[in-house]
């Protein structure tokens, strides 16, 4: 995927959480093109050789949120959200908490569901109660 490649090569030269700048959204956007939007929050991660930092991917499919057409809706923020019911690939699930949105609608779904992926994953223990405490304050 000549486009996944180009676009963790943008990534390389902006700072780890942005900005970023107009060439990694239009190589985003080609991305994009040539994969489809269905599934494409799997496909990326698929895709990603292991030696790419869960960080990089979570800048990817934090940008494609805001350029798919569902805003990631249905797309990428569904996806992630499987990754943390299923808490079983801890990539998946440090990528899925690091997207700039609260997964679940039901923040009390998120409360369980983060309690035991860090039960699971205790490296992501202080990022899940962080992000439950986050949204307490914001409800």
């Amino acid at each position: 995927m000549p486009h996944l490649n180009q676009v963790y090569d943008a990534l390389a030269g902006c700072p780890e959480n942005g900005p970023f700048g107009d060439a990694v959204f239009r190589l985003v956007d080609a991305l994009i093109l040539e994969m489809g939007e269905e599934g494409i929050a799997d496909r990326v991660v698929d895709a990603t050789p292991s030696a790419v930092p869960w960080s990089q991917i979570a800048n990817i499919l934090g940008i494609m949120i805001w350029s798919t057409t569902d805003n990631g809706a249905d797309g990428i923020v569904r996806a992630a959200e499987n990754w943390l019911v299923d808490a079983k690939d801890e990539r998946r699930a440090f990528v899925a908490l690091h997207l700039d949105v609260y997964p679940f609608t039901d923040p009390s779904q998120m409360k369980v569901v983060l309690g035991r992926v860090s039960s699971i994953h205790p490296s992501l223990a202080e990022t899940c109660k962080a992000m439950i405490s986050s949204r307490e304050k914001n409800e």
